[in-house]
């Protein structure tokens, strides 16, 4: 007998055979040989085995390891900041051979009646209740039952075991006073009343009983979350589920959101349908996160996964529908079954004549990691539009189902550009002259468009138009990934995409500035290093973001919902990091405001970092009128006050800053252990927050003339000046750093740092350094 077994040691074995309720018929059996490279273990008996039911008992020892699977030990420290350690199953594709001999196939399921021996100190969860407790009058351990489980593949069991006093149980079913908290948690009640909005949706749209939905869900310290869906049972990292409104943004709601709707839901598809192996996981993945999406309504669909979104469009909503409430009929299933389901389903419910294949259809999307491109091509006439679609790819069949033609009034009929076509044509009067087509509509599709020259300038006219949000939101969004991505493969040349985003001088939709956002945030490292290109792409970008900013406003207001709130933080992050003098002049101002009276005049938490940073960048204020109390200052633990003081413009009060408190570190060493830690800590902190922001301009020649006075005494020269190094991006300072490092330091210090700067300069700047610098590198 072969069973799946990691790092488990079986100790004796015994099989005896069922012969009736009463009696049990003895196998003979003892030779055990590990298959290490398999993870197999074969157990060998006397005599083949005849048909007939038997009974197993396996004795073996396993190891709680800290990741890899089975039983793993987690690390966390409770309320009175004691470390204590969580025990849990691990259950990644590999993770219940390393818990107990077994047969771990995904698709294989058995009755599991677990027990489980441990102190009475701790709290042991399991996925079913406990029905008995037994208790010993000589120690502290007790053995809890737990019911037996329906038919579960091993990957489902769940078991977690930890102190009682630190566990934090959500379950709508219990008060939520109940909650056990590390800190306080003023905005609770939020969680239950979503996990119960999401729960009366699945409830009701997929008629499952509520108690099997609402089992167990807790939220512990320290847990990893394996990303795999337990019967009955939902662990939360208490990290992931935390939500304050006296302390978090709006965002983190929206994320919060995202993933109870995605514990829920895949609690339904995960006791529905098993996959047949572990290659097939990520199709109920792929289902929860679409209608956890679905459910909770977070309109931020482009983050859907697209794959099963896009057969969603293809085949509509009641079909869809329809085929997932099939499948979720079946014990398991894998990827063929799913496209069979949703085959026979659509087959019944449409009468094309010419039906689309499910899985010739969506098959080349699972098996390819990147985008395909669509090219189309618009030539136009006095009175007709030629439309030319083309695909270089051979794998796909690219589903344009909804394509609107846009005079807006016209839709195009469905149609799927086949693998085995070369081109699409279709010809469309032409009543306007200005009128264009969009591929892609609604972005359902998980591909790129590609449209001729002429076709992006209608495009672009339509957008700078007061007619732009006729085009959905998502195409919108589309149109600025899209070109952004094209520009940087070299594909699009960079005037189109920036003629794409210069109407969003107007926009105000945060979905359609998400992927501005995140253009900003993939090119923010170009923007630390000084020249022209940098320069005209901050000048750019500012010309967008104040007009904006004008539009919706600097101040939050209450009555604004979640994504404007979004929009404008974002909004005003980047306007800052750009140096827009207005943003940082709004800045200071709501800064002196709150100082002239904290008490009364609060900021909201999410805006206080960025406040204090960018207001101090630019404020009059001294430091010694914010930190004249040293002791006052290390006990701040709202705000993270290190990091926003190196935020201060004035180089001389920094460095003056960074000497006393190397002078108040060293004289404050006492017998407090903690406490000095905390110093150096703070310390170091405040160095290094000081140099990441000012290296890389005129500070760095005060920092290397001071720096022995400023670094740590704990930090080394060379980790000092390596720190420094890090953060500078100018070739002409990282030059000057090389002639002052040859001056100043002893020959034993100049190999890892003129290493260092060498290694920077030719990563970085091999093509813009003068040649005096160019010398260095020889």
């Amino acid at each position: 007998m072969s069973l799946h077994s990691a790092n488990l040691e079986i100790t004796k074995f015994m099989l005896s055979k069922i012969i009736d309720k009463y009696k049990r018929a003895y196998v003979g059996g003892n030779i055990i040989c590990y298959i290490h490279e398999q993870q197999m273990v074969v157990l060998d008996f006397f005599n083949a085995l005849s048909p007939g039911k038997y009974i197993l008992r396996i004795t073996y020892k396993g190891v709680i390891a800290n990741d890899i699977g089975g039983f793993i030990k987690i690390s966390y420290r409770n309320a009175a900041g004691d470390k204590k350690w969580l025990i849990t199953t691990n259950n990644s594709a590999t993770g219940m051979r390393r818990l107990f001999p077994c047969w771990d196939e995904p698709g294989l399921k058995a009755i599991f009646n677990i027990a489980i021996r441990h102190d009475q100190r701790y709290y042991v969860l399991s996925n079913t209740d406990v029905v008995y407790i037994s208790t010993s009058e000589i120690s502290s351990m007790r053995m809890s039952y737990f019911a037996k489980t329906p038919k579960i593949p091993t990957y489902r069991i769940a078991i977690l075991l930890f102190d009682k006093n630190d566990y934090i149980h959500i379950s709508p079913r219990k008060p939520i006073e109940n909650l056990k908290l590390e800190r306080k948690w003023t905005n609770a009640q939020w969680n239950k009343i979503l996990i119960d909005i999401v729960t009366n949706i699945v409830e009701s749209k997929w008629q499952q009983p509520r108690e099997s939905l609402l089992k167990h869900q807790y939220a512990v310290a320290g847990l990893t979350d394996d990303g795999v869906d337990k019967l009955h049972f939902v662990l939360y990292r208490k990290r992931d589920i935390t939500y304050n409104k006296e302390i978090d943004p709006v965002a983190r709601k929206i994320e919060l959101s995202r993933i109870i709707g995605r514990k829920i839901v895949g609690q339904l598809f995960g006791t529905a349908v098993s996959p047949s192996w572990w290659s097939y996981m990520w199709l109920n993945e792929g289902i929860a996160t679409l209608f956890g999406v679905y459910i909770i309504n977070q309109r931020l669909s482009v983050v859907a996964p697209f794959i099963l979104r896009m057969l969603h469009h293809t085949v509509g909503d009641e079909i869809f529908q329809k085929g997932i409430n099939v499948y979720m009929k079946r014990e398991t299933g894998s990827l063929d079954d799913f496209w069979t389901v949703m085959q026979s389903v659509y087959d019944s419910q449409t009468m094309d004549l010419e039906k689309l294949s499910v899985k010739d259809l969506m098959n080349p999307w699972i098996q390819e990691k990147q985008y395909p491109i669509l090219n189309v091509t618009e030539i136009f006439d006095t009175e007709w539009t030629k439309i030319v679609l083309e695909t270089t790819s051979k794998n796909w069949t690219v589903s344009l189902t909804n394509q609107a033609y846009i005079n807006l009034k016209r839709i195009l009929p469905k149609f799927s550009l086949a693998r085995e076509q070369k081109h699409f044509l279709a010809k469309c009067y032409n009543s306007e002259y200005n009128q264009f087509i969009i591929i892609n509509r609604q972005q359902t599709g998980y591909y790129r468009v590609f449209y001729n020259r002429e076709s992006w300038l209608r495009i672009i006219d339509y957008l700078n138009s007061e007619n732009y949000t006729n085009i959905n939101v998502l195409n919108r969004a589309q149109l600025i990934d899209d070109t952004f991505h094209l520009t940087i493969s070299g594909e699009l040349d960079s005037s189109v995409f920036w003629e794409v985003i210069n109407y969003l001088k107007w926009e105000t939709n945060y979905i359609a500035w998400y992927p501005m956002f995140k253009v900003i945030e993939h090119e923010s490292h170009t923007l630390l290093f000084p020249n022209v290109n940098t320069t005209n792409f901050k000048m750019r970008l500012r010309k967008l973001l104040i007009p904006l900013l004008v539009n919706i406003g600097y101040e939050e207001k209450f009555n604004d919902d979640n994504l404007l709130k979004c929009l404008r933080q974002e909004a005003l992050r980047w306007a800052c990091v750009l140096g827009d003098s207005e943003c940082k002049k709004y800045a200071e101002y709501k800064l002196q405001w709150h100082l002239s009276n904290p008490t009364e005049n609060k900021l909201l938490p999410w805006w206080r970092e960025w406040t204090f940073c960018n207001g101090l960048s630019v404020s009059s204020i001294s430091l010694d009128q914010l930190f004249n109390d040293w002791d006052a200052m290390l006990k701040i633990k709202n705000l993270n006050v290190f990091k926003v003081v190196a935020c201060y413009h004035d180089i001389y009060s920094l460095v003056s800053l960074l000497k006393t408190f190397k002078n108040y570190h060293i004289s404050a060493y006492t017998e407090d252990n903690a406490r000095t830690i905390t110093i150096i800590k703070y310390n170091i902190d405040l160095f290094y927050y000081v140099i990441q922001r000012h290296a890389n301009g005129l500070m760095n020649n005060i920092l290397l003339n001071n720096l022995e006075e400023i670094k740590p005494k704990e930090m080394s020269t060379t980790a000092a000046l390596i720190t420094i190094i890090n953060y500078t991006y100018s070739s002409k300072l990282l030059c000057e750093m090389q002639k002052w490092i040859h001056k100043t330091l002893a020959n034993s210090l100049l190999q890892n740092t003129e290493h260092k700067i060498k290694m920077r300069l030719k990563k970085h700047y091999v093509d813009i350094i003068d040649d005096e610098c160019k010398i260095i590198l020889l």
